[in-house]
């Protein structure tokens, strides 16, 4: 893990890339807030024009911020507070939830996810 380093103005990127294969990018916040209560966007591109400029981006990014790489205490702390959030994010995932009664999640009318 690595973090930018000035006390003003902090990267404010919100993008994964996954495998090479697809980037997630948006207003989203990767907190369990985020997932549960925000109004937050999240865009899922797989285009390999667009997935190889945010590989770019993301190796550009992870070289400018080496000298910052998180000290071992600070990953304790993030492996703990992850636990307890993954904990938090189960609790909260076995209250009822927006699907219909056949378990299987409502969409948009006329929308069909086909996977990865």
């Amino acid at each position: 893990m690595r973090t930018d380093d000035n006390e003003r103005n902090h990267m404010h990127n919100k993008f994964m890339v996954v495998d090479t294969y697809f980037v997630l990018t948006g207003s989203f916040n990767w907190t369990f807030q985020a997932g549960s209560s925000n109004q937050e966007n999240l865009l899922v591109v797989d285009h390999p024009f667009y997935v190889e400029r945010y590989t770019a981006e993301f190796e550009k990014l992870w070289k400018q911020f080496a000298p910052n790489e998180v000290a071992a205490q600070e990953r304790a702390a993030a492996t703990i507070q992850k636990a307890y959030r993954n904990n938090q994010s189960r609790a909260q995932n076995a209250k009822p939830s927006s699907r219909t009664q056949s378990g299987k999640s409502k969409s948009a009318p006329g929308y069909k996810f086909e996977g990865w």
